[in-house]
C-alpha cells in the first residue's frame, strides 16, 4: 500500500510540473515534459514592433528551454513587424502565426522540424521566408493567403508539403522543390497566379488534383518518368501554359487535368504527341 501511495504522489507531483505554466514579460510558457522544455504563447494581443523569443527563459531560478511555439499562439498579434525565433524550438504549431499582417520576412531556425497547419496563414506582407534544413512536415494551409510571397525554396529534408500549402500566394512567382517530397497534395500552389515555371523534382510520383489550378501565368511543366499519377484538373484554368513534357508514358491521367489551357494544343506522353 506504502508503494503505492508513493507511486500515485509521484505521478501526482510529475502531472503538477508538467501543467505548469508561467508568464515572464510579454511572453506566457507552458512546461512540456520532465527535461524542462516549454511551449510559449503571447500574453497579450498588443505585442508590436520587434519579437524577440528567447531560446532560454529563466524562471523562479531554474532554466526552461523553448522548444515549441503553441497552437494560435500568436495568431492575431498584427502589430509585430520583426520575428526571431528561439534557436532550439522544433514544431510551430497550428494557427502559431496566423493573420500576422504586420511580419514581412522571417528565417526558421535550424531546429526546426515541422511547420502546423495554418501556421502562417493570412501573413499578408510575408514577402520571403527561409525555411529550415531539418524541416520534415510542411502543414495543411501553412502559407495560404500569404499575398505578398514572391519566392520559396523547399530544402531537400522536407518530406510532406500538405494541402493548399500555399494556396492564393498571387506574388509567388518562383519555386525551387527539394528532392524528397513524393506527392504533391491537392491544391498545393492553386492560384499562385505569378508562377511561371515550375520544376517537379525525380522524388514526386504523384500529383494530386488541382495541385497548379489557376496558376495562369504557368507556361510550360515538365513531369519525371518517377510520376505514376496526376490528379483532376492538376492544370486546370493555366492560362498561358503552352508546353507540358510527360516522361512517363505509362502515367495515369485524371480527368480534365488541363481543362481551360487554351495555348495548349498537344502535351508530349513518353514519346508521343497527344493533342487536346
Amino acid at each position: 500500500m506504502k508503494r503505492l501511495i508513493s507511486f500515485l504522489a509521484m505521478a501526482v507531483l510529475s502531472f503538477c510540473c508538467l501543467a505548469q505554466t508561467f508568464t515572464v514579460g510579454d511572453l506566457s510558457y507552458r512546461v512540456i515534459d520532465q527535461e524542462k522544455h516549454v511551449s510559449v504563447r503571447a500574453s497579450s494581443l498588443e505585442i508590436s514592433g520587434e519579437l524577440i523569443i528567447p531560446t532560454i527563459v529563466k524562471y523562479k531560478g531554474q532554466y526552461y528551454v523553448i522548444a515549441e511555439i503553441e497552437d494560435l499562439g500568436f495568431a492575431n498579434c498584427k502589430q509585430i513587424q520583426k520575428l526571431t525565433l528561439p534557436k532550439a524550438v522544433k514544431r510551430i504549431g497550428n494557427k502559431a502565426f496566423a493573420m500576422c499582417s504586420g511580419i514581412v520576412d522571417l528565417e526558421l531556425p535550424h531546429s526546426v522540424t515541422s511547420i502546423g497547419e495554418e501556421a502562417f496563414y493570412g501573413c499578408e506582407s510575408l514577402s520571403t521566408i527561409k525555411l529550415s534544413n531539418s524541416l520534415k512536415q510542411i502543414g495543411r494551409r501553412a502559407f495560404w493567403d500569404c499575398v505578398s510571397l514572391s519566392f520559396i525554396e523547399i530544402p531537400d529534408s522536407v518530406e510532406s508539403i500538405g494541402k493548399e500549402a500555399f494556396n492564393n500566394c498571387i506574388a509567388l512567382s518562383s519555386v525551387k522543390l527539394g528532392r524528397s517530397i513524393k506527392v504533391l497534395e491537392r491544391a498545393c500552389f492553386a492560384n499562385c497566379k505569378a508562377l511561371h515555371s515550375i520544376e517537379v523534382p525525380i522524388s514526386v510520383t504523384e500529383i494530386e488534383p488541382q495541385a497548379f489550378w489557376n496558376c495562369n501565368a504557368l507556361a510550360c511543366a515538365n513531369i519525371p518518368v518517377s510520376v505514376t499519377k496526376i490528379g483532376d484538373s492538376a492544370f486546370g484554368r493555366c492560362f498561358k501554359l503552352n508546353t507540358v513534357e510527360i516522361l512517363n508514358p505509362s502515367v495515369e491521367l485524371g480527368v480534365k487535368v488541363f481543362e481551360n489551357c487554351p495555348n495548349l494544343k498537344f502535351y508530349i506522353k513518353g514519346k508521343k504527341q497527344i493533342r487536346l
